[in-house]
């Protein structure tokens, strides 16, 4: 997220630096940026959950090794990975979305975040701040400085007050901004108001983005997680493509996100807390040896101790004076299976 910052920034500096020339001699510019995006695709660690479904053990085993390495800790000796299935009871993963205990989870990722999604591009596309700021340049910059401090606060928000009241809270902050920023444009206001709204506004906004996509990720089990967060990404996406039409063609638009925002905080209190709690449904085979069984999606209590790939090396500095687990014989193998045994 603090790249999209920066790319932002470097967007409206090579703007400002063309501002004489065409607009294509900017997209001209930036096209390079490409070449670098394909390269650092490849570099890019693949999964180790689709390794073991390929059947690739080592390959996994490597790529746990070195989140370990990043994390600086140290993986369990032997690394004892399983190979998962590679489909749930032959149903796709999109279907999966659509069964009866993920149904309104999936709904409400969809509405939230097409609306988080839509606020921040109807204040984003909107020329007010620029008016207001006296430049497109100087609104552009406004807007995307004030985003640093939203990502710097987002982590210690969700941490501390859990995903459902950091999302409420950051979706009611954009609806009071937008009804702010009406009010002073109904009532003819100075501009340091309207620019407080405005820059309030997508504060709210970015940050309610961000944690739409933590949310996303944390609820759906992990067979149809790539397909949960890509659902909610394509109902923000739809939102952004409306979100300047009804600015254009609405009477009153800010009303009408203030409301949107107002019901996108009501309905996130439909979804379970994730917060400081297992990954729901985590199959035993991405997870370290020794670790229970994950319970169900919507029963995931703290006392239950599971971690996954991604999660693996950070939890293992908290757990290093706990008893080492059961370890199989052979690294890298498939344990005998064994009564008792969760792995």
């Amino acid at each position: 997220a603090y790249w999209w910052v920066m790319g932002l920034l470097l967007l409206v500096a090579s703007a400002y630096t063309l501002r004489s020339f065409s607009w294509r001699c900017l997209v001209l510019a930036h096209a390079p940026g490409l070449l670098v995006h394909l390269q650092l695709a490849r570099s890019l660690p693949e999964s180790p959950r689709f390794l073991l479904v390929a059947s690739q053990t080592e390959r996994a085993g490597v790529v746990l090794r070195r989140v370990f390495a990043a994390n600086r800790a140290a993986p369990p000796e032997p690394l004892c990975l399983q190979q998962p299935p590679a489909h749930d009871g032959g149903r796709s993963t999109i279907s999966q979305l659509w069964r009866r205990d993920l149904r309104r989870s999936t709904v409400v990722i969809g509405l939230t975040q097409g609306v988080c999604t839509m606020t921040f591009y109807a204040i984003t596309f909107d020329d007010r701040l620029n008016r207001l700021a006296g430049s497109l340049y100087t609104g552009a910059l406004l807007g995307a400085l004030v985003e640093l401090p939203a990502l710097v606060a987002l982590a210690p928000a969700t941490d501390s007050l859990g995903r459902r009241a950091a999302y409420t809270a950051f979706l009611l902050s954009a609806a009071a901004a937008l009804l702010s920023l009406h009010l002073c444009v109904a009532a003819g206001g100075g501009a340091p108001l309207a620019i407080t709204a405005v820059l309030a506004g997508r504060f709210a906004s970015v940050a309610a983005v961000n944690v739409a996509y933590i949310v996303a990720a944390e609820i759906f089990p992990t067979l149809c997680r790539n397909s949960g967060i890509g659902w909610g990404s394509g109902c923000g996406r739809l939102g952004a493509i409306l979100a300047p039409l009804i600015m254009t063609s609405a009477g009153a638009p800010l009303l009408l996100f203030a409301a949107l925002c107002l019901v996108a905080a009501a309905s996130v209190w439909a979804l379970p807390e994730s917060g400081g709690r297992v990954m729901p449904d985590v199959p035993c085979s991405e997870r370290v040896s020794g670790c229970k069984q994950a319970p169900s999606p919507l029963e995931s209590p703290r006392s239950t101790r599971c971690v996954s790939p991604i999660r693996a090396a950070t939890a293992a500095r908290t757990t290093a004076h706990r008893t080492p687990p059961r370890l199989a014989p052979a690294p890298l193998e498939p344990p005998a299976a064994e009564s008792g045994d969760s792995c």
